[in-house]
């Protein structure tokens, strides 16, 4: 049985080489990373335990950065209270990571601690501070990141397609409600808001105005462009999970494979950027996005491969243009910045599924030949 260890370090790269510090579930299986706060991806196929294995991971990496944080906050943090909350969140969050691994372990589930990209940099962040400005980051923080848990955890409590994750989600969040109480109220007495939170994590010190008035609410076009990126997003991540369990060749599999870890990784990046500008990120899917996975679900056996590297490709092929023309015609600088960031990877994924088209035009055209 996996034992939860107490994280000692603070970056990544330390807490890899501790002993012990790495908490792994074997599996050949279910490989991908999944962020916060998006809770329904792994819940549209499939059922049982494994529907909801993108909770799952979320969870565990949600646990671990906590951890991560509140032992940082014990050598930095300059108030007992901000002490005494953080020790409080390396004891819960410890407890109930226990359960979500075993519920991985259980289930086959391969789980290795990762922060995800919001979480290394809220710790990068944080490392940089002390004292008074620490307190107050760290509460901000933990004020935003509770806040996005218990929404994540009141939907799963409900919607969860397993009866020991629902469980586990509603007990997780009662004890995040608590938790989120107490970050409000150590916040406010170290000069932090109640509301802090919703600005997006930890502040820091800029004297670049364009920097500070990213926070503000976004234009309609926009917001516009930010949801349609997130729904975009979305659709790639469920087309990859139903692909990598029905896909024939094993080429299309790694595709698939690559895919959602991509735009897990990228979607996480823009909820965060979302939740800053306080724009609710979507949880299902619109009708054009949802009717590509249809078509993907009515396909026959043997054009499977085919028709998910189809549709990839032409969507990827109709993103760069306007990733190029309407992502960089927004107002909003981070928007802007974030549009530059994953172009290559857009490019890079669209090369590997026209390649995958190409290689499945060249079969048939053998198997053509091979009849005559």
């Amino acid at each position: 049985m996996l034992k939860v260890m107490p994280i000692t370090g603070t970056l990544l790269a330390m807490l890899v080489a501790a002993p012990g510090a790495v908490g792994q579930v074997t599996s050949s299986q279910d490989t991908a990373k999944s962020p916060w706060p998006t809770v329904n991806r792994g819940t549209t196929f499939g059922d049982g335990v494994s529907a909801d294995s993108s909770f799952i991971r979320q969870a565990i990496r949600g646990n671990y950065t906590e951890v991560a944080l509140g032992r940082l906050a014990g050598s930095r943090a300059s108030n007992s209270e901000v002490k005494d909350f953080a020790e409080r969140m390396v004891e819960d969050h410890n407890s109930m990571n226990k359960e979500w691994i075993d519920l991985a372990q259980d289930n086959d589930m391969k789980v290795t601690m990762d922060f995800g990209e919001p979480g290394r940099q809220a710790i990068d962040r944080l490392e940089k501070l002390s004292g008074t400005a620490f307190d107050q980051a760290y509460m901000s923080e933990m004020i935003r990141e509770h806040e996005q848990d218990l929404s994540a955890f009141q939907r799963m409590a409900t919607s969860a397609r397993s009866s020991q994750v629902q469980q586990l989600a509603s007990s997780g969040a009662s004890t995040i409600r608590q938790h989120l109480t107490a970050a409000q109220q150590v916040g406010s007495r170290v000069g932090v808001s109640s509301t802090a939170g919703r600005a997006g994590g930890v502040p820091l010190p800029s004297d670049n105005a364009n920097d500070r008035n990213e926070s503000k609410a976004l234009e309609a076009g926009d917001r516009k462009f930010v949801q349609n990126v997130l729904q975009d997003h979305l659709m790639h991540i469920r087309l990859a999970e139903r692909a990598k369990r029905e896909a024939n060749d094993q080429e299309t599999r790694r595709l698939a494979e690559r895919l959602e870890k991509d735009f897990t990784q990228w979607q996480e990046r823009w909820e965060n950027l979302a939740a800053r500008h306080d724009l609710k990120a979507p949880s299902h899917l619109g009708q054009l996005h949802a009717k590509k996975i249809e078509i993907l679900e009515e396909t026959s056996k043997g054009d499977y491969d085919r028709m998910y590297a189809s549709i990839v490709a032409s969507h990827l092929e109709s993103v760069v243009p306007y990733f190029q023309k309407e992502g960089q015609a927004v107002g909003a600088a981070d928007v802007r910045r974030l549009v530059d960031d994953e172009l290559p990877m857009i490019r890079e994924n669209l090369a590997k599924a026209e390649r995958l088209m190409g290689l499945a035009k060249d079969e048939d055209r053998q198997k053509s030949s091979d009849r005559k």
